[in-house]
């Protein structure tokens, strides 16, 4: 992902030279990683870079296991 800056000159526009904001490691959702929201904040749709095994717990019902 790249960010120029963009300045109006005399019914022309200046683009700066591309800068790198960050690299990613994105998905096939037919060329769409990311999407912007109104106020300026955006989503990106990324997978890691690395395979590896996650886990996690789930605990059901846990205020009954407090009373015990």
């Amino acid at each position: 992902m790249k960010a120029v800056e963009v300045k109006a000159k005399a019914g022309s526009l200046e683009l700066s030279p591309p800068t790198a904001l960050f690299e990613l490691a994105a998905g096939n959702l037919s060329g769409r990683y990311y999407d912007v929201a109104p106020d300026g904040r955006f989503l990106l749709n990324t997978s890691p870079r690395t395979a590896r095994a996650q886990t996690f717990s789930l605990i059901v019902n846990w205020p009954a296991r407090l009373k015990r």
